[in-house]
């Protein structure tokens, strides 16, 4: 667009007479600082050999001299606003004026001209940052990472990465109205919402009207710090920190005791309170606004004031902070909201529990694996009252992400890994996409595993869940199998400001093979006098096989049949042969496909035939049209067939009964 607008300039088109005149102003560039703005024009300009060419960038005001004394210079790129100011407007000149989002003087001067071109350069989206920085050679977990870290802008981004101290401290630092930071700091977001107003006062000691006073100041600066957004719905506005980590880094030796005890006051007793979503029935809580069922509190002060917990955690012992034990007071707040928290409590915080699971994560284990251990298991409210699959409001995806958030660290995955199996055995109100057994499959993965832990640590933290959790484990291990066609698997969450987990699991094939062979291993001898788990192996009979295990899976088989068991005991198991059997027939259409197995299983198929004749001809009868051996050409072959086979069994059947 930029291009475009310059060549219209340069070269007006004479045979649109009947066009209106085109606007004769500079064309301003609006982007999140000025300096953003001339290095986005520079680089796309130079793009063009012909613009590039003609181009002068303009630092000061000897420049404009400059331009007037040669007629070649036909675009002048302002590199300040400031600059701009003493700009000819001679014809034929085009001017490119930077200023930044917020500047209130930009604005007015653009309602004031008549004939202007505006281009807004908008804040990268997160996808398009994180691209960019993947063409700067940064993986993509890294760059996830920052983009969440910079508040998706490139001049914190730039400031973060300088070298030159002069660039790294912004000149708003030293403003008067950089007193109201610290709110930004601890808060990072909030509305002007009533209940925010009183949360925002009680926690910086000063009057509202202040306060607006001095974020407004500050939003209207150059590359400001705090994001004025709004207003929405008529009146109401926010307030947002660009970044709060650099602000944290910024900002943070300033911070007193005394505005760090009012934050921890107001924060326990607003994460404290129980929601009023409660009062309404699980499958009604979805629409709590529209019955007037919501906190005093918007939900982006709630949200911004959880999210500030893992973030001063984790990076606030890096700044002046550390002298407040804020890592002790952090984990301490974590404790006294979860220790003996009730159903309601725990609903109530099912929002922020991934924040909290972040701040403080052996004291949010502690406090999970206590609330399982209660014999109300108050906990299990997050899955029972969870309501309509579509409508309802599923509070138990919280604690699961927070749980698989915290499996990425080999400190925590084993811990994890027990708790979601105690989890897996509430029976939840709703079945949705995400459960307990789903997050475990996600940790084991064995292609793209969501934990640091190594392949060794998998196996052994699956063998001592096997002793209490046999079935889930069996289950986890056929999931583990090679799959038949490629897999989609979503990742886990990351963690948002620890290190841990922020690898890409990176596995070899060597890795890969030994993961699956050991799954099978592990599921074959588990199964081995089961007939459930032999039924359900052989129905995955094709990855048993892709994990080289057919034979030892044909000798647990054959061991099986030469066992004493009833036929109740052999029927899941023989059912299970006969329709792979079938199965294989359809595929391969032949009797028996040119694979030594299938006589092996034509062989068990007979040993294992049910000794009752009901039980062994009972299938004939279970189906109106059930699969029959052989292939068949049309319906009326399969219904003669069909007939034949069926007043064979009745017969058979009168024998045996009478």
């Amino acid at each position: 667009a930029l291009r475009l607008q310059v060549k219209e300039r340069l070269e007006p088109d004479a045979s649109a007479h009947d066009n209106p005149p085109r606007p004769e102003g500079p064309i301003r560039l609006r982007a999140d600082s000025e300096e953003e703005a001339v290095a986005l024009a520079a680089a796309l300009l130079a793009r063009s050999k012909s613009l590039a060419a003609r181009t002068l960038v303009v630092t000061s005001a000897e420049g404009w001299r400059f331009v007037e004394r040669n007629p070649t210079i036909r675009i002048a790129l302002c590199a300040s606003s400031s600059v701009a100011r003493q700009a000819p407007r001679g014809k034929g000149l085009v001017v490119l004026l930077p200023h930044a989002s917020g500047d209130p003087l930009a604005e007015g001067r653009r309602r004031d001209e008549a004939n202007f071109v505006e281009i807004v350069v908008p804040r990268p989206t997160g996808s398009a940052m994180e691209r960019a920085l993947g063409r700067l050679g940064i993986d993509r977990a890294r760059a996830e990472q920052l983009v969440r870290r910079r508040g998706r802008s490139w001049s914190v981004f730039r400031r973060s990465n300088a070298r030159d101290p002069a660039v790294r401290r912004p000149p708003w630092l030293d403003r008067p109205e950089s007193r109201t930071l610290t709110l930004l700091v601890l808060l990072e977001a909030f509305t002007d919402k009533e209940g925010d107003r009183e949360v925002v006062e009680n926690i910086a000691g000063r009057s509202w009207e202040d306060i607006e006073r001095d974020l407004r100041m500050l939003a209207s600066l150059d590359d400001a710090p705090v994001v004025e957004i709004g207003p929405w719905f008529g009146t109401r506005r926010a307030f947002k920190a660009k970044s709060a980590l650099e602000l944290l880094h910024l900002w943070g030796d300033r911070i007193t005791s005394d505005e760090l005890d009012r934050f921890f006051s107001e924060a326990a007793r607003l994460l404290a309170e129980t929601d009023p979503a409660l009062e309404l029935p699980p499958d009604q809580r979805w629409a709590a606004p529209i019955y007037g069922k919501s906190r005093r509190c918007s939900d982006i002060l709630l949200r911004a004031l959880a999210a500030a917990l893992p973030r001063l955690a984790v990076r606030g012992p890096e700044t002046g902070l550390r002298r407040f034990d804020i890592e002790r007071r952090i984990g301490a707040l974590v404790r006294d909201l979860l220790r003996d928290a009730d159903p309601a409590r725990w609903l109530s915080l099912s929002s922020f529990l991934p924040e909290l699971a972040e701040a403080a994560p052996d004291v949010f284990l502690d406090a999970v694996e206590r609330a399982l251990h209660a014999p109300d298991r108050p906990i299990a409210a997050l899955f029972t009252e969870s309501g309509d699959a579509n409508t309802g409001r599923h509070d138990s995806v919280s604690l699961l992400w927070a749980l698989e958030t915290l499996a990425r660290s080999r400190a925590h995955v084993r811990r994890v890994a027990e708790i979601l199996a105690l989890l897996s055995t509430i029976p939840p109100s709703a079945k949705i996409g995400n459960s307990p057994a789903g997050s475990l499959a996600k940790i084991f993965c064995p292609w793209a595993p969501q934990t640091e832990a190594s392949l060794e640590d998998r196996v052994a933290i699956l063998e001592a869940l096997e002793r209490h959790h046999p079935d889930l484990v069996f289950d986890l291990r056929l999931g583990m199998l090679p799959p038949l066609v490629p897999a989609i698997m979503f990742p886990s969450r990351r963690l948002g400001w620890r290190e841990e987990g922020l690898r890409e699991p990176r596995v070899t094939i060597d890795e890969y093979r030994r993961a699956v062979e050991a799954a099978a291993d592990r599921a074959i001898a588990s199964a081995k006098g089961n007939a459930e788990r032999l039924a359900a192996l052989i129905e995955e009979l094709d990855r048993v096989r892709k994990a080289g295990r057919e034979e030892m899976l044909l000798e647990a088989l054959a061991a099986f049949a030469k066992g004493r068991h009833a036929d109740d005991i052999r029927r899941p198991v023989w059912q299970a042969l006969r329709e792979r059997i079938r199965m294989d027939e359809l595929r391969w259409e032949k009797p028996f496909p040119l694979r030594p197995s299938a006589l092996q299983l034509a062989r068990l198929y007979r040993a294992l035939a049910p000794r009752d004749p009901v039980l062994r001809r009972a299938w004939l009868f279970d189906a109106f049209l059930p699969d029959l051996p052989g292939a068949l050409s049309n319906f009326k072959a399969t219904d003669r067939v069909l007939g034949r086979h069926r007043i064979r069994a009745i017969r058979e059947i009168v024998r045996a009964r009478g």
